[in-house]
């Protein structure tokens, strides 16, 4: 592929040689750039690729991307190469990926879904009802990379653009028809879903206080304007009827809008009724354990059975019900999936038991955490334990927020490490204990998070059930901006099997 064909839905200015060279390969590392490749100069939080050029073009790449106001500001006379330049590099680095891999997304029908909670869920709720509609899906999203029997772990919720056209063309390779995508905020504020056409865009929710911070969003206005840019790559946006921002929310779209929620409670109010209505939702006990029962009504008619408990179980499912039933999908195929739902570190019941029950959850903000105590309310335990630690670099009212849902919805909390980032332990901790003590919520500190988890469980009583929560799926732990191997899940089977033999002995 010819460097010019690589750019050809970018608009740029050619400020160095020709575009007549063959590009073999994609790179935004300094350090591993290699002959032939079309390099894009990113600027980072700590480094700008911009300021090692010159090392950068003495490995012979095809063609250098520079950011057009960096080439206002130097002389590029000494630096050997072709170099082009654009308004924005991490869009154009979007665009290029694109181009390299065949522009993939162009021959998927891909389903985009957004939202401050309730992704994961909906993603997997989707993607296995296209599974039993016998239809060939890829999911991309927090919990990895999906597809053709294959599972690839991620580092973000959205990886980086290059990856996501490089799954996208072995998923289309692979016979897939759909491709189902959380798009994080961020991810849509560094451009990571730029050039990315998405037949639905979902939209579950906004949290006022998630994501704005130092490192994340500058203001609520940010953050959602980045959540609604999905819905404007979108040719129908799918949206819940039932967030307190609505109107926001659709103020100014210009796309299809198909909405998804409650049914009215006032027979007589006709503002913003959901086109897929979610009504009479219960508790129901199937081989003694909860789910949700509801019914859909408007658009879709039917009754549903979705195997975890919680009000937000039935809210992300009407999300998912709404799409698949916009694809064509069967209600069947949906009753089925539901059914059957299995989402790894969302509400994972790791170990349940009539003594003990372990459950795992990505709970990281005061309402899912919330929302996660008051729907294992449901199993009927003798005492919750939360197990718990708030991540450094963060809104601090989040910290004090979880606290105090702890303190109010758990029996005891075990206070320990998150993901500290750069803060340290004290600092981090020192917000969820003052939400505890706020409530009067009993609590004990283990800085140590193995220890505390292995606490919980080993001196567990019986009916127990532990809530191990802020990690779910994450198969690492952030320490002093180090990712330590590490999975929740897999730690709590291996104390629950030495509490078992424990057991077995008195």
């Amino acid at each position: 592929m010819k460097a010019r064909e690589i750019l050809e839905r970018l608009e740029y200015k050619v400020v160095k040689g020709d575009l007549d060279q063959e590009v073999r390969g994609l790179s935004i590392d300094s350090r591993s750039v290699e002959k032939g490749d079309c390099f894009v100069c990113i600027r980072g939080v700590y480094f700008d690729a911009h300021s090692v050029i010159d090392q950068i073009a003495e490995k012979e790449p095809s063609v250098i991307v520079v950011d057009s106001s960096w080439t206002e500001a130097h002389d590029l006379s000494g630096i050997r190469g072709n170099i082009v330049a654009v308004h924005d590099t991490r869009r154009a680095k979007a665009l290029i990926a694109g181009a390299y891999y065949g522009h993939p997304a162009d021959e998927l029908t891909v389903i985009g879904v957004t939202g401050s909670k309730g992704k994961t869920t909906t993603t997997h709720m989707l993607y296995q009802m296209l599974g039993k509609a016998g239809k060939k899906a890829g999911l991309i999203g927090s919990n990895g990379i999906f597809y053709d029997g294959q599972s690839v772990e991620v580092a973000n919720t959205t990886p980086d653009s290059e990856v996501i056209q490089k799954y996208f063309r072995k998923m289309a390779d692979a016979g897939c028809e759909y491709v189902i995508l959380e798009v994080s905020s961020q991810a849509v504020l560094l451009h990571r879903v730029e050039g990315i056409r998405f037949r639905l865009g979902v939209f579950m929710n906004i949290e006022t206080g998630d994501h704005i911070g130092p490192n994340e969003h500058s203001s609520f206005a940010e953050y959602l304007d980045c959540k609604k840019q999905l819905l404007r790559q979108s040719s129908e946006a799918v949206v819940n009827f039932d967030d307190s921002h609505l109107d926001q929310i659709l103020a100014g779209l210009d796309v299809p809008v198909t909405g998804f929620g409650h049914a009215p409670q006032d027979p007589d109010d006709d503002t913003h009724i959901p086109d897929y209505q979610l009504c009479e939702e219960k508790v129901e006990y199937r081989d003694g354990w909860p789910g949700i029962s509801f019914k859909m009504k408007g658009k879709l008619n039917g009754s549903f059975y979705v195997d975890t408990p919680g009000l937000f179980s039935a809210s992300n499912a009407s999300a998912a019900i709404a799409c698949a039933d916009r694809l064509g999908i069967p209600v069947k195929a949906q009753q089925d999936a539901l059914s059957s739902i299995h989402v790894p570190g969302r509400l994972d019941m790791v170990y349940r038991s009539e003594e003990l029950s372990v459950c795992v959850d990505f709970a990281h903000n005061g309402f899912s955490m919330r929302s996660l105590l008051t729907a294992l309310r449901e199993y009927r335990p003798r005492r919750i334990v939360a197990v718990f630690g708030f991540d450094g670099h963060r809104d601090p009212d989040r910290g004090v927020e979880m606290g105090e849902a702890a303190g109010k919805y758990a029996d005891f909390t075990i206070v320990t490490t998150g993901h500290n980032r750069f803060e340290s332990f004290q600092d981090v901790a020192e917000k969820v204990i003052r939400g505890l003590e706020s409530v009067n919520g009993k609590y004990t500190v283990i800085e140590d998070r193995k220890e505390a988890i292995r606490t919980a469980i080993m001196d567990s009583q019986p009916g127990d059930l532990i809530a191990v929560a802020g990690f779910g799926h994450e198969h690492y732990q952030q320490i002093n901006g180090v990712n330590i191997p590490y999975n929740d899940g897999e730690y709590c089977l291996q104390v629950v099997k030495e509490w078992k033999s424990e057991k077995d002995k008195r």
